[in-house]
């Protein structure tokens, strides 16, 4: 396994439901809610915590004059408290195009947001990805507070397959405001962060079809990674 850097001994936690109510409820406090402001206009995305105060999410959810606050979620879905963000970078490789660039970003928050336990970035295993699953993916669209936690278990990605930049899975469940999600593996304990969740596919008709696309992380993504989380605020 490639993984790519340790950012804590302490790894993802929090709580999410799986579709199947016969499969356990895990807990997990590193899947981030951004509430993004721009004009008079505010949306949701979606985010993973890697580090106390630092959230990785997609570039498209950081764009333009914008304002972002971040929480997470506690016992039965309940929110923790809003932070503020102090700064956010998006990756230089985007172009504001989510299928053909590279859709991905950074935010530091102001403080600590109140886990003590991250993602671990790691390369995605495109040549045998198959090896690695089920995948998770997190997302918090359309969300009616103070529930609503939706997590697509993706056990079924014998279709799945690289688009460009992109990796491409079944997932009928995707919608707008999980864009940025944490997806992900587990093994022995520890949980380990793939990629980011950058939307479902379109036919030509612009129609949702039951495919989303994910931007995998490789080795010049986690070194972008460790180069922003490291510079300091």
């Amino acid at each position: 396994m490639k993984l790519g850097f340790l950012i804590s001994s302490f790894l993802f936690a929090g709580l999410y439901s799986l579709e199947s109510s016969a499969k356990p409820v895990l807990d997990y406090g590193a899947s981030v809610i951004l509430s993004i402001t721009k004009s008079d206009t505010t949306y949701i995305c979606s985010g993973a915590l890697v580090s106390p105060n630092s959230v990785v999410t997609a570039a498209h959810c950081l764009v333009g004059a914008i304002s972002i606050r971040a929480t997470n979620t506690k016992n039965a879905g309940s929110l923790t408290k809003w932070v503020a963000a102090s700064f956010w970078q998006i990756n230089p490789g985007y172009t504001g195009n989510s299928l053909e660039s590279v859709d991905i970003g950074l935010i530091r928050l102001k403080t600590n947001i109140g886990s003590t336990r991250y993602f671990v970035p790691t390369v995605f295993p495109v040549d045998h990805f198959a090896d690695y699953l089920p995948f998770y993916r997190v997302g918090f669209g359309r969300r009616v507070l103070p529930t609503n936690i939706r997590t697509l278990v993706t056990d079924g990605v014998s279709d799945g397959h690289q688009t460009g930049r992109l990796f491409t899975i079944y997932d009928e469940n995707g919608v707008p405001g999980d864009s940025g999600g944490p997806v992900f593996f587990m093994r022995g304990g520890a949980f380990y962060l793939l990629g980011v969740h950058t939307g479902r596919r379109l036919d030509e008709h612009g129609s949702l079809l039951n495919y989303s696309n994910f931007l995998p992380l490789d080795a010049s993504l986690i070194t972008w990674l460790h180069h922003s989380l490291s510079i300091p605020e």
